[in-house]
């Protein structure tokens, strides 16, 4: 088992973690998007993708995510979207930006 299919698994216990220590998770996730190395960098678009996915399917805490970290990843996402060191993965990105687009709105 890939280890970004723990969203997945475990997304109702994500859900409990405290803001605090879910930022810290999420600060992982962001490194490992960020991370030059493609296939660290793909590994955490993947773990982003499927994040976002699964919060989504929850709607009051998809509300609560997205008020407390939606700022923070849109900075993130389209700082690397903008970085020339960063070429691959561009459909996660789409997708990505996608998601996060249309699923607040």
């Amino acid at each position: 088992m890939r280890q970004h299919n723990l969203c997945t698994l475990f997304v109702a216990a994500f859900l409990e973690i405290p803001p605090p220590q879910f930022k810290l998770v999420l600060d992982s996730v962001i490194w490992a998007f960020k991370h030059t190395m493609r296939n660290i960098s793909e590994i955490g678009l993947d773990i982003l993708y499927t994040m976002l996915k699964n919060i989504a399917q929850y709607e009051q805490a998809a509300q609560n995510f997205y008020s407390l970290f939606y700022t923070d990843i849109v900075q993130h996402v389209f700082s690397v979207v903008a970085d020339s060191v960063h070429t691959g993965g561009t459909n996660h990105w789409l997708l990505i930006d996608l998601g996060l687009l249309t699923d607040t709105t």
